[in-house]
């Protein structure tokens, strides 16, 4: 199966990492991406592990705590999303 990283799935995966690593300690920021390559491998796997969620029209699965991966299965690929802050409002949300 082949990975896709969207622009927007680069950026957050690096601001959620460099946030990490700036504001906690190099050791959460590695256990971030650990997380997260230990995910993907899994999603590889079983590309329907994540819960599909209606509302976002994608699949989520759970990284972290604090981060969660939105992604797509189209084909042969798996297509990654976002890395969304889950302390954040929805975006389907208004303030």
């Amino acid at each position: 199966m082949k990975i896709i990283w969207t622009d927007e799935a680069k950026y957050t995966f690096y601001k959620n990492r460099n946030y990490l690593l700036h504001n906690w300690s190099y050791e959460t920021s590695l256990k971030f991406v650990k997380n997260t390559i230990h995910t993907i491998n899994l999603l590889i796997k079983n590309p329907q592990l994540g819960k599909y969620k209606m509302d976002l029209r994608c699949n989520v699965v759970v990284i972290s705590k604090h981060i969660s991966l939105h992604y797509e299965i189209s084909n042969d690929c798996l297509v990654l999303i976002i890395f969304w802050d889950n302390r954040q409002k929805p975006k389907n949300q208004h303030s």
